[in-house]
């Protein structure tokens, strides 16, 4: 993605159509959509390639129309990193 949607909003589930607007915000919806889903299977296969077609993504979690990062998922996010390491030499 061209944006950080999901690194942006960790804690919660996004719209798709906001998402899609992040990724394509000088396109129609519908054409932006299709982009943001696009771009979520190319996500999927990146996150997690040996995961077979159509089986539910483990780290991309779906409930209804809005999208967002697994939090039982263990990942690591550089500014995370960053910002404690901020906090530990101001402290």
């Amino acid at each position: 993605m061209r944006h950080t949607g999901f690194l942006t909003y960790q804690n919660e589930l996004i719209p798709k159509e906001k998402l899609a607007e992040m990724i394509s915000p000088k396109k129609d919806q519908k054409s932006a959509i299709r982009d943001f889903k696009v771009a979520l299977n190319a996500l999927n296969n990146v996150l997690e390639p040996k995961r077979e077609a159509r089986a539910t993504p483990y780290f991309i979690n779906k409930k209804g129309s809005r999208y967002g990062l697994n939090p039982e998922a263990t990942y690591e996010v550089d500014i995370n990193q960053f910002e404690k390491l901020i906090k530990k030499g101001t402290a």
